[in-house]
């Protein structure tokens, strides 16, 4: 992405692992409150990019951007900004072409995160746990 990114690097890190369960959770949270501000909409589209960075998931359906290309195009609808409207249109391209590692060459999560950074209850000291070799 070509703006700074908005994220602190522990999220980043942490965000890197989701694919399309970050969009679904975030879109979750979207349906209790009214629309994103011009910097949520921001960092969505930066969370969303950094959640297919390195997607290791637990499902193959979170690797399969369905609902991170839906909200994209909900953000970049709700949208007149031109520098954001180009970032959705790099972040969907890059989601599109994320390549997959197949089942039979697994790779090791860099940590197992039991909630999402974004989650109101989230503590990086009991939910993040680095993985035994």
């Amino acid at each position: 992405m070509s703006e700074p990114s908005p994220l602190r690097p522990a999220t980043v890190v942490q965000l890197g692992r989701g694919g399309d369960r970050v969009a679904a959770d975030i879109l979750t949270i979207l349906s209790t409150r009214g629309p994103l501000t011009s910097a949520e909409q921001y960092t969505v589209v930066d969370m969303l990019h950094k959640a297919f960075e390195a997607p290791l998931t637990t499902t193959a359906a979170n690797l399969v951007p369905t609902k991170t290309l839906a909200l994209l195009q909900s953000i970049a609808n709700a949208t007149t900004d031109f520098t954001l409207r180009t970032q959705i249109a790099e972040t969907q391209t890059f989601v599109q072409n994320v390549k997959v590692v197949p089942p039979s060459q697994p790779t090791t999560p860099a940590v197992i995160m039991t909630k999402m950074p974004f989650d109101a209850t989230f503590n990086p000291a009991t939910d993040v746990v680095q993985p035994s070799n």
